[in-house]
């Protein structure tokens, strides 16, 4: 019994022993397969970023890096899966294996992590530009199907092709954009790829007129006068907020024929891709620290005339630097900055877009054919005129004004000459002012400067008035380009047409109160653009005052002389208005504060200071402004009405100066996202053209007007549905997009299998 209990206990023991080390053992490779994974070394597999622009192939990069250490005699294999062909991103993906000497798959013996780069297909730039047409009007309809892709853009990819549907149409008299309603983009096996393309339409102009009349919009070789009976027909009406002569600009020219000019050519390339180099001198004169004025338009003629030099977001955006065009159906307000006096210190600050435009002007604007050359040389020798002379701008223009006789009854044979610019300085010395800007722009070129003939109206302006503008006052004069700052127009008809008022008056004059009598001075007011074309005056002013108040004043004779001293008053129309010459009790300063609002909610009181505390009247002060004003900076204007303490208004008793600070309206932020859309694969493209305003409010009365969608999905997938363009129009049709600044957020097109 003794022996058989010891050999259980034994067989017990054993076993249980046995158990202990099993467990143990596995305790010990549980470990130990810890403490080797936790020892593998790391290693980073980093892939390379790529862009493009879409050509239709796909976008693939195996460049890639390794961060961490191999063991000895183990090397890397990279399998890369990374591809893009349309526009769009994609990660740069791949696999990483590492293999021994003996080709022996020993990945599992690395801890391996990714950082993948992006594959990145950008838009190819397409310009598409409608043809422009014009005809006298028959009754029939004037279409232009015709198009053409610009040499400056990157073109379609080899074995592409557009489908381009052009429905501009006209039959009455009058302008209309050549629309192109539609583009698509199909590749060699007919799939729409037009997502994969960035489309900038440029419309021509069609247009239709009744031949009754001279049209600015004309082809270059019209005298710009209008038939007989109609110089007095309104083309324009204006407003402007300063007295003083604004001229309208409708289009210039290229290449002289001897009979007229020939349409210009366009520079396809744009500031931020909307504005035209016609906007580089404005830019220039708003970077020297110039504050721009207002003018309102009212068009009857359906030419859109936009005065020098118009301020970049300010009217409509003008694509062309030749020729202007937008709605003219209602009044259209323009910033502008006025002509130039001074060029000197001026630069645009878009330097590097104004060194290629310099190029394409030197390029296109030098052309001048060989008989006006021979004969501009001969007389550029004559005159002893230099390009290098820093005068010779205005050197020029006096020399041509004072060429000729300014004359609407000239010699209608002078038509009929081979060469009109030439005969007119040489054999028949009387003309106007197409013939005496034909003769400068040939003048210019000859001595190397870049010159353009030019065609629009002169408005005669006055200061808080609507001013009719009449069909005779249509006209030409020369543009010149500088260096540095863009077109900058140069007038040079010898006088004023003799149909036109020049319209003067004293000017203001005032005299603190002392019991004696103060008389007008002998300086006029509204003549200094003729000052600017180099003519003086001689002037005699009645008027005088002794008592506190205000007096008119007359100007009793007048004469008016040309840069060469000549008295030349009988070619003028002068129209004369009344001044005024105040005797005043106190000056009182006024300054308004500069101010910030957002669009749409500018008070109609302005925050203006004074100290009248060492006045013995109590005066009682109102003070107002103008409320619709646009985005941007602004002289913070005020009107002020002074009254006693009985209610009587003596404003006129007080010489109030206004010293007025800056008013900055901010535009107004409006975020617009595309509407997502969905649908299961059908083979038909999928897109939304729908938005929601998810941030912000337009002002009261104003909506959304013209907008542009870019998205199609037509394979199952997903891509953005993105917005590119929307305008937001007033309640008078107005466009006022200026004023915003439109956030836009993508959508999301969505094709699904099912």
């Amino acid at each position: 019994m003794m022996f058989k209990k010891s050999k259980l206990v034994n067989i017990l023991s054993s076993l249980l022993l046995g158990t202990v080390v099993g467990a143990a053992i596995l305790l010990l490779v549980v470990m130990t397969s810890n403490m080797s994974v936790s020892e593998k070394p790391e290693l980073v597999l980093i892939t390379d970023s790529n862009e493009k622009v879409y050509d239709g192939t796909p976008l693939t990069d195996s460049g890639w890096d390794l961060r961490g250490d191999l063991a000895v005699g183990h090397k890397a294999e990279v399998e890369f899966r990374g591809t893009r062909t349309n526009v769009g991103e994609t990660e740069n993906t791949a696999t990483l294996r590492i293999v021994d000497v003996l080709g022996t798959d020993v990945t599992e013996e690395y801890q391996i992590r990714y950082e993948f780069g992006m594959l990145k297909v950008t838009p190819r730039l397409l310009i598409i530009t409608s043809d422009s047409a014009f005809k006298l009007f028959d009754e029939t309809p004037l279409t232009a199907p015709k198009y053409e892709i610009s040499e400056s853009c990157d073109g379609l990819v080899i074995g592409h092709r557009e489908v381009v549907e052009v429905t501009g149409l006209i039959i009455d008299i009058g302008k209309t954009n050549n629309t192109i309603a539609s583009v698509k983009i199909l590749d060699s096996e007919d799939n729409e790829v037009t997502g994969n393309y960035s489309l900038v339409l440029r419309e021509g102009l069609l247009a239709i007129d009744d031949g009754s009349s001279e049209s600015i919009f004309g082809d270059g070789t019209s005298n710009l006068l209008p038939s007989a009976g109609m110089e007095d027909v309104v083309i324009y009406s204006v407003w402007s907020e300063v007295s003083e002569y604004v001229y309208l600009k409708v289009q210039s020219y290229g290449d002289y024929t001897g009979a007229g000019w020939e349409a210009a050519p366009v520079y396809a390339e744009l500031l931020e891709n909307t504005y035209s180099a016609a906007y580089l001198t404005s830019c220039a004169l708003e970077d020297a620290g110039l504050r721009a004025k207002t003018v309102r338009i009212k068009s009857f003629c359906n030419d859109y005339g936009l005065p020098y030099y118009f301020r970049v977001g300010s009217g409509e955006a003008q694509s062309d630097d030749t020729f202007f065009c937008g709605n003219t159906d209602d009044i259209y307000e323009i910033e502008y900055y006025g002509l130039i006096s001074d060029r000197n210190a001026l630069y645009t600050p878009y330097l590097s877009y104004e060194k290629a435009y310099r190029d394409f002007v030197y390029a296109n604007y030098l052309s001048i054919d060989e008989e006006s050359l021979a004969y501009m040389q001969a007389l550029i020798k004559k005159e002893g005129f230099s390009a290098d002379d820093p005068t010779i701008v205005s050197a020029v223009a006096s020399y041509i004004q004072n060429a000729a006789d300014y004359n609407k009854d000239y010699p209608i044979e002078l038509e009929s000459e081979p060469n009109v610019a030439i005969a007119f300085l040489e054999k028949y010395k009387e003309g106007v002012c197409r013939h005496y800007a034909s003769a400068a722009v040939l003048l210019y070129r000859a001595l190397g400067i870049p010159a353009r003939y030019t065609v629009g109206a002169l408005a005669e302006a006055q200061a808080g008035e609507w001013t009719d503008v009449k069909a005779a006052s249509a006209h030409a004069w020369a543009e010149i380009y500088l260096n540095g700052i863009g077109w900058v127009m140069v007038e040079v008809t010898g006088s004023p047409d003799d149909t036109d008022a020049v319209t003067v008056k004293p000017a203001t004059v005032r005299y603190p109160y002392d019991g004696k009598s103060h008389s007008a001075i002998s300086v006029l007011q509204g003549f200094e653009e003729y000052e600017l074309r180099g003519y003086t005056y001689e002037v005699e002013i009645e008027g005088s005052r002794t008592e506190i108040g205000k007096t008119d004043t007359v100007i009793k004779s007048l004469k008016i002389f040309n840069s060469a001293g000549k008295d030349v008053t009988f070619r003028f129309k002068i129209k004369t208005e009344t001044g005024v010459l105040q005797v005043y009790r106190e000056k009182l300063v006024m300054v308004s504060e500069d101010e910030s609002f957002v669009y749409g909610s500018i008070s109609e009181t302005p925050i203006v200071g004074y100290d009248f505390s060492d006045l013995n009247e109590i005066l009682i002060v109102r003070i107002s402004r103008e409320t619709d004003i646009g985005a941007g900076e602004h002289l913070n204007r005020f009107d002020v009405m002074l009254f006693d303490e009985n209610g009587k208004d003596v404003t006129d008793e007080y010489w109030i100066s206004r010293k007025y600070g800056v008013l900055t309206v901010e535009p107004l932020q409006i975020t617009l996202k595309a509407d997502d859309a969905q649908k299961a694969y059908d083979g038909e493209a999928l897109s939304c053209d729908t938005f929601t305003v998810v941030d912000g409010e337009l002002v009261e009365g104003h909506d959304f007007g013209f907008y542009e969608f870019s998205g199609s999905q037509r394979m199952i997938g997903v891509s953005e549905n993105e917005i590119v363009h929307v305008s937001v129009h007033n309640e008078y049709g107005k466009n006022v997009t200026a004023n915003y600044v439109i956030v836009l957020l993508p959508g999301q097109l969505k094709v699904t299998a099912s």
